[in-house]
């Protein structure tokens, strides 16, 4: 598809197009321009899907019925001791440091420079960009295969195991869940096999509230590095989704944290909670994110002679706006 794109252009069928980010570099050096008045980046990351830790609907307030799967080392179960919500049972702790092991195992630096030519930003919270001035680096992992083995090891993983992870059809999802994997592999003992179906395969488990197979890119329509701090956070995340799309997580601390957040006409206030839910975030390691792609679209100047694109925050039809602006040669 990118290649398709990338060939429009060259043949001036289209004048403006989105390609793969690591085509930038050399596209750029046939004359094409980048458009980088979004001034936008899409945040990719993976989620740790299967951990449905809500037993009640948010709206509802019905019981919900979820498989809490803990064969699946990430995947942890506040209930496996009675009905109380306890966050300190066996499998809530032991997967708390799967996930954690998974996320100080990423090498975000190298996938940037392999995978988007140096064109990008690390990323560690799926809702923050790096570049914010409300990131702070206890908010992330960092590159640490020592750390990552010995949580491995703490949580009775030093052997590793074999998992599945959606990546998607698309060139990227699949470089990232190669490189991931191979570091996962290599370093934890983690084989990982890729996915690499529709999406439209595998949201409906996201809806149901029935997959744990982790997936990259589907943290929700937050991962965008335009989203003001004090947006109300977790949607997708808690059982306040029920119903429709969720990122195959139902989390009591995003629950809240929307909850509050939506309803709070001071700033400041809705500042505090957005810090501790990325507090959390980055404890129980539930969206953890890889890198930031800027969403550049790119253009012919031979025939473009205006186009006054404007700030976004969606990354719909890759981010391409303002279009009426256009003016061709």
């Amino acid at each position: 598809e990118g290649a398709s794109r990338r060939a429009m252009l060259e043949t001036e069928e289209s004048q403006i197009s989105q390609v793969a980010t690591k085509d930038f570099p050399d596209l750029i050096a046939k004359g094409f321009e980048a458009q980088k008045g979004g001034l936008h980046n899409v945040i990719r990351d993976i989620s740790f899907t299967g951990n449905y830790w809500e037993q009640f609907g948010a709206l509802t307030g019905a019981a919900l019925e979820r498989d809490r799967d803990t064969s699946k080392p990430w995947v942890g179960n506040p209930f496996e001791n009675g009905d109380e919500y306890d966050e300190s049972t066996p499998s809530m702790q032991n997967a708390a440091k799967v996930r954690n092991a998974f996320a100080w195992a990423i090498q975000r630096e190298e996938l940037v420079e392999n995978l988007l030519a140096g064109l990008g930003f690390v990323n560690h919270q799926a809702y923050l960009s790096s570049n914010s001035p409300f990131y702070t680096d206890d908010l992330g992992w960092g590159t640490d295969f020592a750390k990552a083995k010995e949580l491995m090891a703490e949580a009775g993983q030093a052997d590793g195991f074999e998992m599945d992870m959606w990546v998607g059809t698309g060139e990227l999802g699949a470089e990232i869940g190669e490189s991931v994997g191979a570091a996962w592999d290599e370093q934890l003992g983690v084989k990982v096999n890729l996915i690499k179906t529709a999406y439209s395969t595998y949201r409906p488990g996201l809806v149901a509230r029935s997959t744990n197979t982790p997936g990259v890119f589907i943290c929700g329509d937050e991962n965008h590095s335009n989203f003001p701090y004090d947006w109300a956070h977790g949607f997708v995340v808690s059982s306040f989704s029920a119903g429709g799309y969720g990122v195959g997580q139902e989390i009591p601390y995003a629950t809240a944290t929307y909850s509050a957040m939506a309803g709070e006409p001071d700033k400041a206030k809705r500042e505090a909670l957005s810090a501790n839910f990325y507090q959390e975030n980055r404890k129980w390691a539930n969206c953890v994110g890889i890198f930031e792609e800027p969403l550049w679209p790119m253009f012919n100047p031979n025939k473009v002679a205006v186009w006054d694109q404007r700030p976004i925050a969606n990354g719909n039809l890759y981010g391409i706006n303002e279009l009426r602006s256009v003016k061709l040669k």
